[in-house]
């Protein structure tokens, strides 16, 4: 039996924890598309009209992508700069109209869950890609060799 070059790739631990994250996160930054533009808006900007009661439902599944990248193992720094995205998002997402345009581009949902991604796939590189925040695998597709 001739030797194999490279291992076969397994499927990564946290795929589907990270995949519900990953749509969530769609949904909240990103779902709808603005008619006759490339601009894209989620349920957090929306919600970001109703002042303070909007941005606190906005808020709720933020801060669970950041327990859920907790218990996925992100390290304390990366969690931290998570919590600062969800903090800047909620702070200057609560002023009305200049906020609800911030909400719209600074789609902290998507940044966060993209944080996840790439750490999880520096832990764990003898997996499979995981996709990034926009639906596309990263790096083309285009496995990792190993070494």
């Amino acid at each position: 039996m001739a030797d194999q070059p490279h291992q076969p790739r397994t499927d990564h631990p946290h795929r589907a924890r990270f995949d519900r994250l990953a749509r969530l996160s769609r949904q909240l930054d990103s779902i709808f598309r603005i008619p006759g533009t490339r601009f894209r808006v989620g349920y957090d900007a929306i919600a970001s009209i109703v002042p303070v009661v909007g941005d606190l439902a906005a808020a709720l599944p933020a801060v669970w992508i950041i327990l859920e990248s907790y218990r996925m193992g992100l390290p304390r720094g990366k969690l931290a700069r998570q919590g600062v995205n969800v903090a800047l998002d909620a702070a200057v997402g609560s002023i009305p109209i200049l906020g609800t345009l911030f909400d719209a581009g600074f789609r902290a949902n998507l940044r966060n869950v993209e944080i996840l991604r790439a750490h999880l796939e520096t832990a764990h590189p003898e997996t499979t890609h995981l996709e990034g925040t926009d639906g596309e695998p990263r790096a083309g597709g285009v496995p990792r060799r190993p070494g």
